[in-house]
């Protein structure tokens, strides 16, 4: 995810690695802008990697929801209680939401032992 944050670290990055020929710098992503970044760092070299897919169910509400991390969270427990075992992966929008639907999850795991590692 790019940020204010990563354009600082790549412009320190960049400054280090012409001060030190011996370091190497790897940058992986999956949604990164790959000439943007490539022409940045001097036509460094690229290697593309293809990746795997893996069949993918997609599950929506049918009303808007209150509290969507809450509602999440619930869906995620849903699934992972009466589907096949498998993996469920939950997409929001930031590492905020992210921790607290992972905190979600662990009280979640704490009240049942049925229901196994959700983290």
């Amino acid at each position: 995810e790019r940020s204010v944050e990563t354009d600082v670290l790549c412009g320190l990055l960049r400054e280090v690695l012409k001060q030190r020929s011996e370091l190497r710098l790897v940058i992986m992503s999956p949604t990164m802008e790959v000439q943007k970044l490539q022409a940045y760092f001097e036509e460094a070299p690229l290697l593309q990697l293809p990746g795997r897919a893996h069949p993918v169910e997609i599950f929506y509400i049918s009303e808007p929801e209150k509290d969507y991390i809450v509602a999440a969270v619930r869906a995620v427990v849903h699934i992972h209680s009466t589907e096949a075992d498998g993996d469920v992966l939950l997409f929001l929008p930031n590492a905020h939401e992210v921790d607290f639907a992972c905190n979600l999850l662990r009280k979640e795991t704490a009240k049942s032992s049925e229901l196994g590692a959700l983290v």
